[in-house]
């Protein structure tokens, strides 16, 4: 088997070396998919930050369960969907295509991010290639993929302080050259932030879910069981689950305090809802730092949420949102978020001081000048 993938790698680079085009901006972009969700909005930001001059390249191998953000990827790059094309018998020719394609550029530089499809070109390209990865979380970008080329990498940027952390911790681990650990680039992400702030107090306190139905990753039938609790104790309480929860998961007479407006890649109406909402709830059990809190407290949206990943770095307990503890008991967890729920409700004040404080760290920390400044720099080389 590994003489007929070296033989199809072989016939791949061939016909990738002499492939007649040419990618004039030499910016190769490898991603996994183009639906709705945080890494894929954070992926088609860093697109925006080169493509006024440029039309950068950016190939995708995963076949997405919605067009989603495509529309953001069509503006901002040549996007080639080769996922009709990938399978196990033809990914050794597609890895070695992409590898003599991208070889025979004069100053190419590949960007990839969570996939695995993206680093096995990179593990084939020569040395004047600029090679440059994007890790949101070290879940889904297993390290020892890159083990044996870690030095080589031009850049590799990581999103909070916890994946800056553990890949750092990695590398001692593995006794990789530690000049290596200078190319690791802490780059946050952005978000749009409204130029004023104002919130206005209401009776209900409105919840927000936003994310992918997930429950073994993000728990979303724990936060159900919260609004279960909230209606069963008749609280003026509002949950909005802007997600893809299928009827099947949900049973409308339990939920009658929740909406489900479905999963939108509409900016415009998202932003409405954010300055609807008081809080955020996420649940989740592994997170990198989501775009959602981001975005949410943008617009003044107090998180509530689990100290996983790079949350406990931004998010401070009682002073620009509420922590959770992560616990795999979910009747301790569900408790924790109905009391941290209550406190919001019952003392308004504590949730104008944290909903203010939100959108001061937001406007603060999460606006684009230091994004686009970095990107380029990296992505440029100026």
């Amino acid at each position: 088997m590994k003489l007929l993938n070296n033989i199809l790698y072989s016939i791949g680079k061939i016909v990738g070396k002499n492939f007649p085009a040419e990618n004039k901006s030499q910016l190769f972009f490898f991603f996994e998919n183009y639906w709705v969700g945080g890494a894929e909005k954070v992926h088609a930001d860093i697109l925006e930050t080169v493509s006024e001059e440029f039309k950068p390249w950016a190939i995708f191998k995963r076949n997405s369960n919605s067009k989603g953000f495509k529309y953001l990827f069509e503006r901002h790059s040549l996007m080639i969907d080769i996922t009709d094309y990938y399978n196990y018998l033809t990914r050794p020719i597609l890895v070695g295509f992409w590898a003599g394609f991208i070889n025979k550029h004069k100053n190419p530089t590949v960007f990839c991010s969570n996939t695995f499809f993206g680093y096995e070109v990179i593990e084939k390209l020569e040395d004047h290639v600029r090679f440059i990865d994007l890790i949101h979380n070290l879940k889904f970008c297993n390290p020892l993929k890159t083990f044996k080329i870690a030095h080589k990498f031009y850049a590799r940027v990581v999103i909070d302080h916890n994946t800056l952390n553990n890949l750092t911790e990695f590398y001692d681990q593995y006794k990789i050259n530690p000049e290596a650990k200078n190319k690791i680039i802490l780059i946050s992400n952005k978000t749009y932030i409204p130029s004023y702030y104002e919130k206005p107090s209401k009776d209900i306190l409105n919840i927000l879910y936003i994310g992918r139905y997930q429950p073994e990753l993000k728990r979303t039938n724990l936060l159900f069981e919260v609004a279960q609790k909230c209606q069963t104790e008749n609280l003026p309480v509002k949950f909005k689950f802007v997600s893809d929860v299928d009827e099947k998961d949900i049973d409308p007479a339990l939920l009658k305090n929740c909406e489900f407006p479905g999963m939108s890649k509409d900016t415009e109406k998202i932003n409405e809802i954010y300055k609807e909402s008081d809080a955020l709830f996420l649940l989740s059990k592994s997170e990198g730092f989501p775009m959602v809190i981001m975005e949410g407290m943008a617009y003044g949206v107090v998180p509530v949420v689990t100290d996983v990943g790079g949350i406990p770095y931004r998010i401070k307990h009682m002073k620009n949102g509420l922590i959770i503890n992560n616990n795999d008991n979910d009747k301790i967890l569900i408790e924790e978020a109905f009391n941290n729920l209550k406190l919001l409700l019952n003392d308004r004040n504590q949730l104008k001081q944290l909903s203010q404080n939100a959108y001061n760290y937001a406007k603060e920390n999460f606006n684009g000048d230091n994004f686009r400044e970095k990107y380029r720099k990296i992505l440029l080389d100026s």
